[in-house]
């Protein structure tokens, strides 16, 4: 399968028959690399014992439809760079999928540069998931995304959650916790359309970095931060805000920087910036500012 796969422009099982994975097997990178894959019928496929879904569709670079409803993902615990590099994918369908087990979605939807909409199920029960890293980076279609069904209690990095997503306006983070996060670095990074964020209820005592977490937001006008981020952890904020072109005013009086031991360039390039609001701040005496 692997050798020819860049052969492969159709996938589906024979009427009348069907396939399984056995108990506690792996889906991983089943289709990797099938750069020609146009269409794939799962009518007959079981997956309901497949524990690994890992770089599933990755480099699947011309696959621009495909239905999930035959899916089961109840037993699977790696969805990581399971659609990394779909470039013309522009939609998906999740909301029949069970993530209880899930502990991995990094790189997830990496690279599905014309994605334009996800559908979740109202209540994702993501309670084991460990890692959003670089879930949506690139996606720089996507204009908007709701993850307040979503459970992050389990999730210790965001880091480039949506690096590059150019097209996002919209972002519903509601219910999202983070408080086991280490790293928010990067999380918003490239995201030239996004206006608005309000991340007001985040309360993060395990971060420790928070470098980049919004720059080149070059649209960016209103950041609304916690009263109480409880940031005790907090180590560094190296160009958090930076180049924030048109952003004119910000409030960090939540954010504590006690153990903070670099902030460099944190506003660097803010040419609109005549408001920062510090005033309970107290700093580290060995931090480079």
């Amino acid at each position: 399968w692997y050798d020819v796969r860049t052969n492969v422009k159709t996938f589906s099982i024979m009427p009348g028959h069907s396939i399984g994975v056995v108990r506690n097997g792996s889906l991983a990178n089943m289709f990797n690399g099938c750069s020609y894959l146009m269409s794939i019928d799962f009518t007959g496929f079981d997956t309901t014992y497949a524990t690994s879904m890992s770089g599933f569709f990755k480099g699947c670079s011309r696959l621009g439809t495909v239905s999930l409803s035959n899916i089961v993902t109840a037993n699977v615990k790696a969805m990581d760079s399971m659609f990394d590099g779909c470039n013309v994918l522009r939609s998906l369908d999740l909301s029949l999928f069970n993530v209880a087990n899930v502990k991995t979605m990094y790189r997830m939807f990496n690279n599905c540069q014309l994605l334009e909409s996800l559908t979740y199920p109202r209540n994702y029960s993501s309670s084991s998931v460990t890692t959003m890293e670089q879930m949506y980076g690139n996606c720089y279609a996507l204009r908007y995304i709701d993850m307040s069904g979503f459970n992050t209690s389990s999730v210790e990095s965001m880091a480039k959650m949506f690096v590059n997503c150019r097209s996002l306006s919209n972002i519903n983070m509601t219910n999202v916790s983070v408080r086991k996060v280490t790293t928010l670095e990067s999380m918003f990074e490239a995201c030239l359309t996004l206006r608005s964020v309000n991340i007001s209820h985040f309360e993060a005592p395990a971060l420790t970095n928070m470098d980049k977490m919004f720059y080149r937001c070059q649209a960016l006008t209103e950041v609304v931060m916690p009263t109480a981020l409880n940031s005790t952890s907090l180590r560094t904020l190296n160009e958090t805000f930076a180049s924030c072109s048109i952003l004119t005013n910000i409030d960090l009086r939540g954010v504590v920087v006690s153990k903070a031991v670099e902030m460099k360039s944190t506003f660097a390039d803010d040419l609109m910036l005549r408001e920062v609001d510090l005033s309970t701040w107290t700093l580290n005496p060995d931090e480079t500012v």
